[in-house]
């Protein structure tokens, strides 16, 4: 491009204005027809207008990131929160943790890890009047004390024994007597939540084992 027009595009859109301008207002005296002055009318008035929307768009780009970054920290924030919530109770379980994305609990320094135990399965055994559990410790650090609670019909929970163990066999369990059970995790003071329900002996759908995928 000639040395006598401007490189900067702001610069080169405001002398392209000044020109169209002069060429027409000395139409005459440069020996230009109609036709000629309106070429360059037109050629001159499109650039700025190009420019300007470019501009624009630009203006516009930069608003649209600033509210993305700011959107991005406040939900950020948010969900850090929550994270920072759920990886602290002890009662969501590590898989869920993992389900969700996040990273898993790092253990307490002299505890280990504590979750409520999953897959609680009881199988009772009407000829010796016992019923075995089992249950799986979630991770739960090796040696927590696993709590299991009793409740005959639609009595209350009662704690009836406590092992380190993920199985354990109750006697002197009568048979078509409706039991529910359940485990929870302790150690050194802190109890979590309970595992699922398991339920022998339910006589009204006539089944003698039921697993609940929710505690109550």
């Amino acid at each position: 491009m000639s040395n006598y027009l401007p490189s900067r595009d702001s610069e080169l859109s405001i002398w392209l204005q000044h020109f169209a301008e002069n060429c027409q207002t000395y139409e005459t005296a440069l020996h230009l027809t109609p036709i000629q002055v309106g070429s360059i009318l037109d050629a001159c008035g499109e650039f700025p207008i190009l420019l300007n929307g470019i501009e624009t768009a630009k203006f516009n780009l930069e608003s649209a990131v600033t509210l993305k970054d700011t959107k991005k920290a406040t939900t950020l924030a948010l969900i850090r929160n929550f994270s920072q919530k759920f990886r602290a109770d002890v009662t969501v379980p590590a898989d869920l943790l993992s389900t969700l994305g996040l990273a898993p609990r790092n253990p307490v320094q002299g505890q280990g890890i504590l979750n409520p135990p999953l897959d609680l399965v009881a199988t009772p055994n009407a000829q010796t009047s016992s019923v075995l559990l089992k249950w799986k410790r979630n991770e739960s650090t090796q040696g927590t004390n696993f709590l299991i609670e009793q409740r005959i019909g639609t009595g209350s929970w009662t704690t009836v024994t406590a092992t380190t163990k993920t199985r354990l066999e109750l006697s002197n369990v009568t048979a078509g007597v409706l039991r529910s059970y359940r485990v929870k995790a302790t150690r050194k003071g802190t109890i979590t939540g309970p595992s699922n329900i398991a339920v022998i002996y339910d006589n009204s759908s006539g089944a003698s084992l039921t697993v609940f995928s929710n505690a109550a």
